[in-house]
């Protein structure tokens, strides 16, 4: 019979990404809580953002969490672009942290396990070598790893790696070959796996990457069995493991626990206290995505056309100037803005309190995964406008497989460009139409589900309560538990 270790410690290491860190860092807490020591290693620029210097501790009920930085080897001006340079940045870190981090973990003493970021594969062979465990954190949701698990048959089936998809009328094939996956449109495929070639060293890499979970002792994901729970089973059976878990949303509880990378606008709370109930469209496109000008306009003037009171966490290099659109133009809009009282414009936000507020009405976001589980949570719809990764996929489900939301639709004869007009009717239809109603009261049931998947002897908690037993008895095994 396995010993129960009085104070195990877990070393945590997320993906470079303001995206994978947060559900990492929520996962962590909750560890704590639970009583287990963390040791919490980020590159030292994303070290810096959070915790401001080199070496923090936070405690955090019963645990105790220490944030260490290791070097990542890649200029700090390499993530200033958009999301492509951005990931690509964040891709050469991520590789660059493996021996930083092996040689980290030579100086801690008693690691039970190391908790990694499903994307860093190279973690898997460094647990072996220190002959501790490696669990996985899927920081998106469940029908997103089952895309990735799957590419060589996306790939061979000709749904993916093809060099001019909207040429071939290949965006309009529906896609049903992936298991436990809902029917879904090639066209809302992820974009990030829109390589020209199935040849392309881009899909050799996540083949490798989601190979290696099936050496994990568990894969945790964030998300939640209610809400996905074909695609539990079916990634269960790929990964011939019953430790393939749920375990979201891993959300941000208080504010004490709450680390984001940017410095949050609090003022914007007062300006909600004094909206109508319901009435306000938050608007938000998340920390890495761009907007080119032309886009912009049709935003800001479809927006104005609504006169619906908004509020928008638009961030310094969120616009990407143009002819159509300059950063003069949107200084108007601003100014515009405030003079009619129709909205608030706000660098960031702190984004769990503003959704959370009697004033929120509905979510304009980019469908980020994060964004997408914290609405959901909190029971406020969603108006999807993905820009990258895998949020085509979730704003398709949000609209037509949930139906908490909806989507935009580009004018194709406008290079996909949404329009005026088009912004105009989303928005008015949510607001002031029946279906926004009906739309506004599944959202809302979608929040009571959520809570109860978190709360004692829900699906995620009881999962997490096996992964804390698991921890505390060295019994993570990869079946057992």
């Amino acid at each position: 019979v396995n010993a129960m270790v009085e104070r195990p410690r877990v070393v945590a290491v997320p993906f470079p990404m303001q995206g994978h860190i947060s559900p990492l860092l929520q996962l962590s807490y909750q560890l704590a809580a639970a009583g287990i020591d963390i040791t919490f290693v980020n590159t030292f620029r994303n070290h810096e953002r959070l915790v401001g210097s080199r070496e923090v501790v936070s405690k955090h009920s019963s645990g105790v969490i220490t944030f260490m930085g290791i070097s990542d080897g890649v200029a700090a001006k390499a993530f200033d672009g958009g999301f492509n340079e951005s990931l690509n940045a964040s891709l050469v870190a991520s590789d660059e942290m493996a021996k930083p981090f092996e040689e980290l973990l030579w100086k801690l003493d008693g690691v039970s396990c190391v908790i990694s970021d499903a994307y860093l594969g190279w973690a898997q062979a460094v647990a072996n070598r220190f002959g501790v465990p490696r669990v996985a954190l899927w920081t998106s949701n469940v029908a997103y790893s089952l895309v990735n698990y799957h590419l060589p048959l996306l790939v061979e089936k000709g749904y993916l790696g093809v060099k001019d998809p909207s040429s071939v009328g290949f965006l309009d094939n529906l896609v049903t070959c992936v298991p436990g996956l809902e029917p879904i449109y090639a066209r809302d495929l992820p974009t990030v796996l829109r390589y020209d070639s199935g040849e392309d060293p881009g899909f050799a890499n996540r083949i490798r990457k989601i190979q290696a979970l099936k050496h994990a002792s568990w894969v945790l994901v964030n998300s939640f069995e209610e809400l996905e729970s074909a695609g539990v089973e079916s990634m269960r059976r790929e990964l011939g493991t019953q430790n393939y878990v749920t375990v979201g949303p891993l959300l941000v509880e208080d504010t004490e626990g709450r680390k984001s990378l940017w410095s949050e606008d609090e003022a914007c709370l007062k300006w909600l206290d004094s909206q109508k109930p319901g009435s306000v469209l938050y608007i938000s496109f998340g920390s890495i995505a761009s907007i080119a000008g032309a886009q912009m306009r049709s935003i800001v003037k479809g927006l104005g056309d609504t006169r619906q009171p908004f509020l928008w966490a638009m961030r310094k290099n969120l616009l990407v100037p143009d002819s159509d659109y300059s950063e003069r133009s949107f200084q108007d809009f601003m100014e515009s803005t405030k003079a009619q009282g129709q909205g608030l414009i706000v660098e960031w936000a702190p984004q769990v309190k503003v959704l959370q507020h009697r004033a929120l009405g509905g979510h304009l976001s980019h469908c980020g995964w994060n964004s997408v589980l914290e609405s959901m949570a909190m029971g406020v719809p969603i108006l999807g406008w993905p820009c990258v990764a895998e949020q085509t996929m979730n704003c398709k489900r949000i609209a037509e497989d949930w139906k908490i939301g909806l989507r935009f639709r580009a004018d194709d004869a406008k290079q996909q460009l949404v329009s005026d007009e088009e912004v105009a009717r989303v928005i008015k239809k949510l607001f002031c139409e029946g279906e926004g109603r009906e739309i506004k009261k599944r959202a809302r049931g979608f929040s009571a589900i959520v809570k109860t998947a978190v709360s004692p002897g829900g699906s995620s908690h009881r999962n997490l309560e096996r992964l804390v037993q698991a921890i505390k008895f060295g019994k993570l095994g990869k079946n057992a538990g």
